[in-house]
Order: C-alpha cells, then structure tokens, then sequence
C-alpha cells in the first residue's frame, strides 16, 4: 500500500511538472507569435484575424471587383461629368480606398487556403501536361546552343574566347552569366 501512494505521488509530481513545462511552452509560443504578428504588420502585411472559408473569400473578391469595376467605369460624357461633383468624387474615391483594403483581406485569405494552393497546383500540372512537347522541343533548342563541355571552362574563359557553339554562333556575355549561376546541364 505504501508502494502504491509514492508511486501515485511520483506521477502526480511528474504530471504537474509535465503542465508546468506546458504551460511554459505555451507562454514562449504566444510571445513569439506576438513577435512574428508585429514583424509581419512591419512588413506591410496584414495578419487575417477571422476564418474565412475559400468559397466566401471567392465570392467576396468577385463581388469587390464587380463594385471597384462599377465605381472606375464612367461615361465620358460632358453631362455626367458636370453632375459628379468634388464631394461625390471624394466619397467614390473613400469607397474605393476601403473596396482595396477588402479585397486585399479576401484577396490573402483566398491565397493561404488550401483549396487555393491545390487549385493553382492543379493548373500548373495541367499547363506543362498540355504545353510538355512544346516545352520538350524548346528545351531541346536551348541545348543545341549549349557546347557539352561548358562545365569544363571557367566564366571569365567563355567571356575571353567565347568558342563557338554546335550549331556555330557564340554565346552572348549574359548567357554565359545566367549559365553559369544555374544549373541547367
């Protein structure tokens, strides 16, 4: 009986400390998030602070546009332009200040969905399926231009002496720059 109160003992004192050490974690972790939040409003972004599903971010940056769309397209007509006064002006334009600051919410919710990211993935994959033998045939040219030992020779050796390529043309100085930085052999 004894053996079981230490070892209740020993798991409660484990399971307090456990909470102690969770309740510091925590403690660090909204202090950063606080850091990050400030560095991000610092860096002109704007941190989303209500969820908004992908569906109404859609919807929302649709209906912005069609209001931002509506308030910039006016007739060029001498009449309408008399009766727009100063003070409608200024108050199109306040509106159209606080559409931008909407549109960037939306605008940001919209893009850090993950409906979003899969969509824009799914259309990148789709585009190289559709574009793959054009792409293929272009990466084909590059390589013509490109002599197989140009790994071979320094920068400054290509610049100086620029030996002709396969198919007899130099290559130009920002070629040869852009060649060397990346690696596209």
């Amino acid at each position: 009986d004894n053996i079981t109160n230490n070892s209740n003992s020993i798991m409660s004192n484990n399971s307090e400390r456990r909470m102690v050490e969770l309740l510091e974690e925590l403690r660090v972790s909204k202090k950063r998030q606080k850091k990050l939040e400030k560095q991000l409003q610092q860096a002109g972004l704007r941190i989303i602070e209500d969820e908004v599903t992908y569906e109404e971010a859609k919807e929302q940056v649709r209906l912005i546009a069609e209001k931002m769309q509506m308030l910039t397209n006016t007739e060029d007509n001498e009449l309408e332009k008399d009766m727009i006064a100063a003070k409608d002006a200024k108050l199109r334009r306040q509106e159209y200040f606080l559409l931008e600051q909407k549109m960037e919410k939306y605008s940001r919710a919209l893009e850090l969905s993950d409906e979003y990211i899969a969509e824009q993935e799914q259309r990148e994959k789709k585009w190289e399926q559709e574009n793959y033998n054009e792409n293929q045939l272009a990466l084909q040219l590059v390589w013509k231009h490109i002599p197989v030992n140009f790994r071979q020779h320094s920068v400054d050796e290509w610049l100086s002496s620029s030996p002709p390529t396969p198919l007899s043309t130099v290559i130009p100085k920002p070629f040869i720059l852009k060649f060397a930085r990346t690696n596209i052999l």
